[in-house]
């Protein structure tokens, strides 16, 4: 940690006042990551001048943890693990950003086909299965591409997309798709097999903008 190392080198030498306190990265002996807070005084001598520096180490491993978990469930859908609509869009908005301006992005807004029969006939509990394998075969057909998965809530997905060569038409990729989403999930002796209802948007990277994007691909949906 430069910056910890020049402040206690600055104190050491010129004796400055003030407190340091900083969030640092350490490793036990152990090999395990700690995560601690450095707090550094100086304690002066009667006349004044810097005669030892205390530092106080809190470890906040723990709270470091429960703050990585609270992040993660606070961008990503219980259900599935996908990322949610936030996440997405903030990855939406970095792609348009730090990509060549003649990158081309596909947005696939899709919705789940007569989704309400399998809730109501079999339950809330199967219609959860069919969910979470939906987004499983969805991940599954993006694992060679740059691209993201994502739940948008109820029967809601969004894929993004970075076109490149080899990369699936958009006719090709929503074949994909529902051939994907038509192979029987079998709850005990029962098949049951979906559709999906996709809105596409494709626009270049120097071109676009993520609310128009977001809105335009849910009204194609």
């Amino acid at each position: 940690h430069e910056y910890v190392a020049a402040a206690y080198a600055e104190i050491a030498e010129t004796g400055r006042s003030g407190r340091l306190r900083e969030r640092v990265r350490l490793v036990r002996a152990s090999g395990e990551e700690a995560w601690a807070y450095l707090a550094l005084s100086v304690l002066r001598g009667p006349d004044g001048s810097a005669r030892r520096l205390v530092t106080m180490v809190e470890d906040i491993t723990e709270l470091h943890l429960l703050q990585q978990q609270f992040q993660y469930q606070a961008l990503h859908d219980a259900l599935t693990g996908l990322p949610n609509r936030q996440f997405f869009r903030t990855r939406l908005e970095t792609a348009l950003c730090n990509l060549p301006p003649n990158a081309r992005l596909g947005l696939y807004h899709l919705g789940l086909d007569g989704f309400q029969l399998i809730n109501d006939g079999l339950g809330h509990a199967v219609g959860d299965h069919v969910i979470r394998l939906a987004a499983r075969r969805l991940e599954g057909l993006v694992d060679n591409e740059e691209a993201l998965v994502a739940r948008f809530g109820g029967t809601e997905f969004a894929v993004l997309m970075w076109e490149r060569e080899g990369t699936p038409a958009v006719g090709e990729f929503v074949s994909l798709v529902n051939d994907a989403l038509s192979k029987p999930i079998y709850v005990g002796d029962q098949g049951i097999a979906t559709s999906a209802s996709i809105g596409v948007v494709q626009r270049l990277a120097g071109e676009g903008d993520a609310t128009e994007m977001l809105w335009a691909a849910d009204v194609a949906l």
